[in-house]
């Protein structure tokens, strides 16, 4: 085998039982830390950070 083959298995092998894992158990990710802020969230004009060209 190619070392680029060998070098991808164990990548390949965990993708595919983490995808397994998820099509079995699907939720939505984020719930172990979401309303778990230090503050409220809260939108701040001030904070906005864009590029005011950028429309």
């Amino acid at each position: 085998m190619k070392r680029s083959v060998i070098a991808k298995m164990p990548l390949t092998f965990t993708l595919k039982k983490r995808n397994e894992y998820f099509i079995a158990s699907p939720k939505r990710a984020g719930n172990k830390i979401w309303g778990q802020e230090v503050v409220k969230p809260a939108f701040y004009e001030g904070h906005n950070c864009k590029d005011p060209k950028v429309r």
